[in-house]
């Protein structure tokens, strides 16, 4: 895919999920691993802390990265927080 086309698709993406989930502004890459992120771990809309915040971000980092072979799932712990291994590539 060219770098116009995945830029196009990329916006695309960015207005149909700022529709969805309207909000302070147009979401970024942030807004978008955030959602990834909840998603993962099932947490439906709720107010976060900032260092939850940033959990879920490396949630979301390792769920997008873990196919393409950087993080290896290990486990999910007590409270239902997945752990991940960072593979050397």
């Amino acid at each position: 895919m060219r770098s116009a086309e995945l830029k196009a698709d990329w916006e695309t993406l960015l207005k149909k999920l700022t529709n969805q989930f309207p909000g302070d502004g147009d979401l970024d890459l942030d807004g978008v691993l955030l959602l990834v992120g909840t998603q993962e771990l099932q947490m439906g809309y709720v107010k976060m802390k900032k260092d939850v915040k940033i959990n879920v971000l490396h949630v979301a980092i390792c769920t997008v990265l873990e196919p393409y072979g950087y993080y290896e799932f290990e486990k999910r712990d007590e409270e239902g927080w997945p752990h991940y291994k960072a593979l050397e590539t």
